[in-house]
């Protein structure tokens, strides 16, 4: 649940662009969130984009001790999701980094953001393939969006010789 809220605060964060759309369970073993930035649906990104795209957070029993897995549920072209939808996380999962650490992330990955873009080991070798071509081809297109967060506003603290 607290994983839920601060995903909450990342939409916050993101003006909107990341919202959580339905939990399955409580606690919950799965979310579908909504990011909406502009990713590439095939191989004819950028002539055809997508605004937003859903992904699905599955929690195993053992979380957060065990990482959980991230799919993609709309068509999209990426050297780090595989064919089947599937994200590839890469790094090892550290218990943590929290969902709203991790949904940042894959909405990096998604926008193909140069830092965490994996082109040397992909998930989807065409993918890598046309990335590669089409970044010099189209520099200005990539990444699709950058993911920009408002800074986070502290809570302010009550302090004894402020009462």
């Amino acid at each position: 649940m607290q994983d839920l809220a601060k995903i909450t605060r990342l939409g916050v964060r993101t003006h909107g662009r990341i919202s959580v759309t339905e939990t399955i369970d409580t606690p919950p073993s799965q979310i579908i969130i909504s990011v909406a930035y502009k990713t590439a649906p095939t191989a004819q990104y950028p002539a055809e984009a997508r605004d937003t795209t859903r992904i699905r957070v599955l929690l195993g029993a053992r979380y957060p001790f065990q990482e959980p897995a991230v799919e993609i549920l709309d068509p999209i072209y990426n050297p780090n999701v595989y064919p089947s939808g599937r994200v590839c996380l890469g790094n090892k999962w550290i218990a943590t980094e929290g969902l709203d650490l991790l949904i940042l992330r894959v909405a990096k990955i998604l926008t193909f953001d140069p830092e965490t873009v994996n082109d040397s080991n992909p998930a989807n070798m065409e993918a890598a393939m046309w990335y590669k071509v089409m970044v010099e081809r189209h520099p200005e297109a990539f990444p699709t969006e950058k993911v920009d967060l408002a800074p986070e506003v502290a809570a302010k603290t009550v302090r004894w010789n402020e009462v």
